[in-house]
């Protein structure tokens, strides 16, 4: 490098900081908060002492955790600034807030800006300065790279470091640099790959081979020795980087490696059963909405993930080496090229890595584009190569045109670049038929929404994602199967990989309340509850109440997805425990597989569960609610708080001998925050009180549902030496632990005489 040419190297890292800086807070992945949580742990096995506990993942995903336990403790040092350890213990899982949310993803932003750099200065000796200005460049605004390269998470780590360990190999056979310290470095990279993603050992074959592909019998000696070499400094960097190896030093990269092959093949390791965390891995099976890609899933992904720039490059360099064969089109002269290059150029192993790794990765069972990203700083390079040999005459016009242009194709994308798709194949319209799409982007503008809707503060959103909209939401988060939900979000994976039956029933049959639209695709769908339950039945694939409770006295709906044509004669009731019919319903036809079952359910039925059958199917237990006032009680509006309204109560009061009782019908508005007693007093005209009753409900407040009336008797004592006289029954409610009333005590009637 020459002094005049220095400044290239902080250019390329700031251009690469800008983008990855923006909007850092704005959304989290399906899998961060497992990460900070992981990290959280990581650490503080390693703050104690305790090696083997440092063995969170088989991934093994060491390097994830080291940079997030930096992030924490970089916002544990301006936010919270408890000692670390303290720190680490109180990080909750599937819950972190944005600030450090983005104090976490931070290092592996910085690692991934210097790692471009680091791309552009090893890429230099086989491309030139300008080509590997451009494809640097390419690569920090290269969509999949630029998304992923702003998560916490291993993917962009065991990129940024598998890239240099393959380049610095390369300069082994340089003969101005000692091959020692290109085979050091390359093996120190190789072993923080390693660290961070078990797949990434295909380096060791990969490696082998680029020492050993021009060895002769004289020098395949030397070659076997570099490579010894290399998987000794590799192995030693995961050593020392890894505490739980200096207790297991061969028995921890075995685990790794058989846990790797155990997973390929059932997409599931040993360790993530027993953490019991949900990967956000995906089988490769046929779904409803999107084609079976079968051997094409990556070269399908690859392509939909590049830019057109880089897609173009790639034509280009094809093209350009086709001609050579055939003679014909742009010609040697244009492009400069040389049998030479051709045979053993860098471009031919870059795409013998991006074609290898591939299809290495097509033998696992899992798959996601995300596990083919080392394969793109390779394509940029590639793709940078076609490009400057068809523009030799300007090469530096060239240059800036390019890179304006790949700039110019992520900047809408801001700071959701993960949902970029190449216009070149279809772009958001052919992506979500092929791909799969959606990793959490678009829950933070969901939970924007739902944060504007009434009392969002109580209310309960089913998510597959509960972790992506946790951060946004400021009510609570449960599975989208759970009971008492106000809203249901369907997120556009897993509207993917829905039955085409339920995909039908939801896309026609039922309204979302609002989508969440990004770049041409819907994310998340906000729906009122309850959700679709899926059901395991040879006739059923799913039904849908229109409660999550039985209203007393009230139509009760429920529409019942077939696999097929419904038998002609549908029943659909409910019963007691004990088998007691209680209610049979009417139906009609929705569509060709989905009916509609109506039923009122009996005034005369307690607050209990009953079971719903369709025949002989059950659809589960649900529990009968009070939904309105009974008819003889007076009706009020009465509010205590902003928590519990005075719905009615019964005018005529049950008088025993040394008591009466009063019947109340309360409902929380919408929700309790505490358990409050319930007071009732009786009071003379200057309102003091002669006698009463204060008890706690059974349940409590905190306890009441949304929408549900309480009925609850109070029976207050009465002294027998109370004078005739007109008295007050007042009524209210407080806080037993602070003596704080819940608003005012109210005057509910004159008691007779």
């Amino acid at each position: 490098m020459s002094k005049s040419t220095w400044f290239i190297y902080p250019v390329i890292f700031l251009f690469a900081l800008a983008p990855r800086l923006i909007g850092l807070q704005q959304f989290i992945t399906a899998d961060e908060a497992k990460w900070i949580y992981r990290s959280a742990q990581f650490w503080q096995a390693l703050l104690v002492g305790n090696c083997a506990e440092t063995m969170v993942t088989f991934k093994p995903a060491v390097t994830t955790m080291w940079t997030g336990g930096i992030g924490l403790w970089g916002y544990n040092l301006f936010h919270d600034n408890l000692p670390f350890l303290e720190f680490l213990h109180v990080i909750p899982l599937w819950d972190v807030n944005p600030a450090m949310l983005a104090a976490a993803r931070l290092p592996t932003i910085l690692l991934s800006c210097g790692s471009i750099v680091l791309i552009y200065h090893l890429s230099r000796y086989f491309l030139g300065e300008k080509t590997s200005f451009l494809a640097a460049i390419l690569l920090a605004f290269d969509p999949l790279f630029l998304a992923h390269s702003r998560f916490l998470h291993h993917d962009a780590l065991v990129t940024l470091f598998a890239v240099p360990a393959v380049l610095f190999a390369m300069h082994v056979d340089r003969l101005e640099v000692c091959p020692t310290w290109s085979i050091i470095f390359s093996g120190i990279f190789a072993g923080l790959s390693f660290l961070t993603k078990s797949p990434i050992f295909f380096l060791v074959p990969f490696v082998l081979w680029l020492f050993m592909r021009n060895a002769t019998l004289n020098t395949i000696h030397t070659a076997l020795t570099r490579f010894v070499l290399w998987a000794c400094i590799s192995y030693l960097t995961f050593f020392i980087l890894f505490p739980a190896t200096w207790l297991r030093p061969i028995g921890v990269p075995f685990d790794i490696i058989t846990d790797a092959l155990q997973v390929a093949q059932t997409s599931t390791g040993t360790l993530e059963q027993a953490n019991k965390f949900d990967e956000d891995d995906e089988m490769d099976f046929q779904v409803s909405s999107r084609a079976d890609l079968g051997i094409l899933y990556y070269p399908v992904h690859f392509g939909f993930y590049i830019s057109p720039i880089v897609f173009i490059g790639l034509l280009l360099f094809g093209y350009s080496h086709a001609t050579l064969f055939v003679g014909e089109g742009l010609g040697r002269g244009a492009l400069s090229l040389s049998l030479k290059q051709l045979r053993w150029g860098a471009t031919k192993i870059f795409l013998i890595f991006i074609i290898s790794f591939m299809i290495f990765m097509t033998f696992s069972h899992k798959r996601s584009a995300r596990y083919i990203l080392p394969v793109f700083p390779f394509a940029t390079l590639v793709a940078s190569v076609g490009w400057m040999r068809c523009g030799s005459n300007r090469t530096s016009l060239l240059v800036v045109a390019l890179a304006a242009g790949q700039i110019l194709t992520v900047m809408p994308y801001t700071p959701y670049y993960i949902t970029y798709t190449n216009p070149l194949l279809g772009g958001s319209f052919t992506a979500p038929k092929l791909i799969k799409i959606g990793w959490g982007e678009g829950m933070d503008l969901a939970g924007a929404w739902l944060n504007q809707q009434p009392y969002a503060m109580a209310n309960i959103v089913g998510a597959d994602y509960a972790s992506t909209l946790k951060p946004y939401f400021i009510g609570r988060v449960a599975n989208p199967t759970s009971a008492d939900l106000d809203y249901v979000i369907s997120y556009h994976k897993q509207r993917q990989s829905l039955p085409k039956p339920i995909l039908d029933y939801q896309s026609r049959i039922l309204s979302p309340l609002h989508t969440v639209h990004y770049m041409g695709i819907d994310y998340a769908y906000i729906y009122s509850a309850p959700p679709i339950y899926p059901i395991d039945s040879k006739t059923i694939i799913a039904f849908h109440p229109d409660m999550n409770y039985l209203p007393i006295g009230q139509e009760f709906t429920v529409d019942v997805i077939w696999h097929e044509l419904p038998p002609a004669d549908v029943m659909f009731y409910m019963q007691e425990g004990d088998g007691n019919l209680m209610a049979e319903s009417t139906y009609h036809m929705l569509s060709a597989n989905v009916t509609r079952h109506m039923l009122v359910v009996p005034d005369t039925i307690t607050s209990k569960e009953y079971i719903l059958f369709i025949n002989d199917i059950s659809l589960g237990k649900y529990r009968a609610r009070q939904v309105v006032v009974p008819s003889h009680f007076t009706s009020t509006n009465v509010q205590f708080g902003d928590e519990i309204r005075l719905m009615g109560f019964n005018p005529n009061l049950t008088i025993h001998d040394g008591s009466i009782t009063v019947d109340l019908a309360f409902q929380v508005t919408p929700k309790s925050w505490h358990d409050y007693t319930l007071f009732v007093h009786v009071i003379d005209d200057n309102g003091n009180r002669l006698t009463g009753y204060d008890a706690l409900p059974n349940p409590s407040t905190s306890q009441w549902l949304k929408g549900e009336v309480i009925i609850i008797s109070q029976t207050v004592p009465m002294p027998k030496d109370l004078a005739d006289d007109d008295y007050q029954l007042r009524v209210g409610w407080y806080h037993a632990g602070t003596g704080q009333d819940l608003g005012d005590g109210f005057e509910l009637l004159t008691m007779p005489q």
